[in-house]
């Protein structure tokens, strides 16, 4: 019998390859919904993982950044670098405001003040100009300027005044928050906030640990809160899908449900098609035994040769979407490929035993008969 399962799959070749091709797709549509949706999760938070800071100090009864405001007075700042542990600080402004570009085009973007001496807070990876905007500056995300048609050298208006196009920054743009950062001066006119900060990039000094440094400052600076950085991302995460990313969640949710019925069907199908041939089989001596293990072989190749191709199909796919929208970030998790896999070889092997149990009640005579 596993000779004929073999042999079956070589010379039935087509129904091979459709049965896999159906499982192929309905996995790579949820490897491409998981990933749309573990993209989105990373780029919310993009900013404060790579803002190199151990800890951050912000308003009191403010935990995040994504979609809060917060506002604390200078010598705040100064009382945190005093505080023992404090390696240095780095004080930034922040606000959600919109980006005006030529033809009065507007781009909803977060806008980081951020000093000249900045080395933790500004943006990680460049395209193209100078990290640090001057006063009168203003570095933009790549994939924002390339939408707008806007280069380095152009004009655009933020908060109400116009700004240079100094740098364009990578890995800042996407649907949920584009990030572009202005001179801190200038952010510290627009708001009229003469000497304050919004949060406060903290480094500890080698040896303290972070949540005991957050203690610390919490204890010693009043009117402010103080977070280590692992917390800080956790609550920004936290508090962006709970304002649009789980829509990508329900999403993610109803297409791996349809791929499950796709898989099944598909599977099961396959599995139905070879059931006279196996009632035959059986009827000429074949043992119920043979009869499961030649249609469990058939089933988990094709799942694992569907698996297969969606993995490779996703690999290709993702650049091609990256590039059309480039405001769409696609990050493939291993653990959802692993259950993609185990999840395709259940259904494969509940399929063969749901065929070969109706083979091995079906009458020998009609198996020869047709009926």
């Amino acid at each position: 019998m596993l000779r004929w399962a073999i042999k079956s799959m070589i010379v039935d070749r087509g129904a091979l390859i459709g049965a896999a091709a159906g499982v192929g797709v309905a996995l790579l549509l949820v490897l491409l919904l998981e990933g749309v949706f573990a993209g989105a999760s990373d780029t919310i938070v993009a900013y404060p993982q790579a803002a190199n800071a151990d800890v951050w100090v912000m308003q009191k009864g403010v935990a995040n950044m994504h979609m809060a405001s917060s506002l604390i007075d200078g010598d705040l700042v100064g009382q945190t670098a005093d505080v023992p542990g404090v390696e240095s600080v780095e004080p930034i402004l922040y606000v959600n405001s919109f980006i005006e570009t030529e033809g009065g085009a507007l781009w909803f973007a977060y806008i980081v003040g951020i000093t000249l001496a900045a080395t933790n807070s500004g943006p990680w990876e460049m395209a193209a100009g100078a990290p640090v905007p001057r006063a009168g500056e203003a570095v933009l995300p790549e994939g924002l300027a390339k939408k707008a048609g806007v280069r380095v050298g152009d004009e655009v208006r933020v908060l109400g005044r116009e700004l240079r196009v100094s740098g364009l920054s990578r890995g800042t743009f996407s649907m949920a928050n584009s990030i572009a950062f202005v001179a801190y001066a200038d952010l510290e006119s627009m708001r009229e906030a003469s000497g304050a900060a919004s949060y406060v990039l903290v480094r500890a000094r080698p040896g303290v640990d972070a949540e005991a440094l957050a203690e610390a400052i919490r204890t010693a600076v009043p009117g402010v809160n103080a977070v280590t950085s692992t917390v800080f991302i956790e609550n920004d995460r936290e508090v962006a899908l709970q304002m649009g990313v789980n829509v990508v969640r329900l999403m993610s949710g109803v297409g791996g449900g349809v791929a499950l019925l796709i898989i099944a069907f598909t599977l099961f199908t396959h599995a139905a098609r070879r059931s006279r041939e196996l009632a035959i089989a059986k009827a000429l001596g074949a043992t119920s035994r043979s009869l499961y293990g030649a249609l469990l072989v058939q089933s988990l190749f094709i799942a694992s040769a569907g698996f297969a191709a969606s993995v490779v199909l996703a690999l290709i796919v993702e650049p091609i979407i990256e590039t059309a929208v480039p405001e769409v970030a696609v990050t493939y998790v291993p653990t959802t490929a692993g259950w993609l896999l185990l999840v395709s070889l259940v259904v494969g092997i509940v399929a063969s035993v749901v065929i070969a149990q109706r083979v091995a009640r079906t009458d020998p005579a009609a198996a020869f008969s047709g009926s």
